[in-house]
């Protein structure tokens, strides 16, 4: 009966080389007896042989180590690497293209250097005029605005005076006509020439007035109040100038693209042009149509004075 080994007495080596195979020990026993025989024989020669044979047998025990021992942290190092070379090689391809792509505009500029130059200086030039064009349009509406209240302001203390002064009167002209001269297509310009059509009236220069006013009607201004106050005034400048027929005409058109107060002081002016022109019948018309269609109306007082002093004649 063979004799049992010691677990105690077996070195640690042999203990890691047996978790190979289930083979291992008889490879190992023949290893040894052949191991024996041979130092009887030769001590140098076996002890050479003996060290040779463990390092082909420790190989694949190493070579297994390696493989594992990393487990999933190994790989993902391992992929790692390959990350940072795929990374360094993009990096340098980048690097390689924006140095030639670098080198093309370089090229380029150079070759069209004069081109170049004029496009961008033709830009620069496009940007300043835009930019200073700007603050020229901005100082001069503010200039513009700056005139404007001026002017108003003497027209209107002119008008507070009883007569309207006349020096007063003439200095806010003054100021208004060159307001319509320096800023001709801005807005306070084309006001201006109404408030030169007031002037002008007070100043008993009819012709003149009308052309302000014509100017106005013919301006980018198209509020329907300021137009139906020029034109009424222009109707007012012709019976002043004993011009009844314009002023009629005018005051027709006025009533009949009216409603409200509008119409209603047109038709009591209409009827006071009839009046002026000698046309009593057509004027005494005009006012008993007004009694029966705007019996509420605030004029209807004036209306009716009117109706007295033409039926008592």
């Amino acid at each position: 009966m063979p004799k049992k080994e010691d677990p105690k007495k077996k070195s640690p080596a042999k203990s890691t080389r047996t978790t190979k195979s289930a083979k291992q020990p008889a490879a190992a026993k023949s290893t040894t007896e052949s191991a024996s025989s041979a130092k009887k024989k030769s001590p140098v020669k076996s002890t050479a042989k003996a060290k040779t044979a463990a390092k082909k047998k420790a190989a694949p025990k190493s070579r297994a180590k390696r493989k594992t021992a990393g487990g999933i942290a190994g790989v993902i190092g391992e992929e790692h690497k390959k990350a940072r070379k795929l990374k360094v090689s993009r990096k340098t391809i980048k690097k390689d293209e924006l140095k030639e792509a670098s080198a093309k505009i370089v090229d380029y500029l150079t070759a069209r250097g004069n081109t170049v130059l004029i496009i961008a200086g033709a830009i620069i030039v496009l940007f300043l005029v835009v930019v200073l064009a700007g603050f020229y349009r901005s100082s001069q509406r503010d200039r513009a605005s700056e005139l404007f209240g001026k002017a108003r302001n003497l027209y209107d203390l002119a008008l507070s005076e009883t007569p309207p002064s006349t020096a007063t009167l003439k200095g806010s002209l003054e100021i208004f006509d060159s307001l319509a001269d320096l800023y001709e297509s801005g807005v306070e310009a084309s006001l201006a020439n109404l408030y030169k059509g007031d002037i002008y009236m007070n100043l008993q220069e009819y012709e003149k007035a009308i052309e302000s006013y014509n100017k106005f009607l013919a301006s980018a201004v198209k509020n329907e109040t300021y137009q139906i106050i020029a034109k009424t005034n222009i109707a007012y400048s012709y019976e002043n100038m004993e011009d009844y027929d314009k002023a009629i005409e005018l005051l027709k058109d006025i009533s009949s693209n009216s409603s409200g107060y509008i119409l209603e002081s047109s038709l009591l002016d209409l009827g006071l042009a009839y009046e002026l022109a000698n046309k009593e019948p057509q004027a005494l018309a005009i006012y008993q149509d007004f009694l029966k269609d705007y019996p509420t109306s605030q004029l209807i007082e004036r209306v009716q004075e009117r109706i007295n002093t033409l039926q008592a004649k």
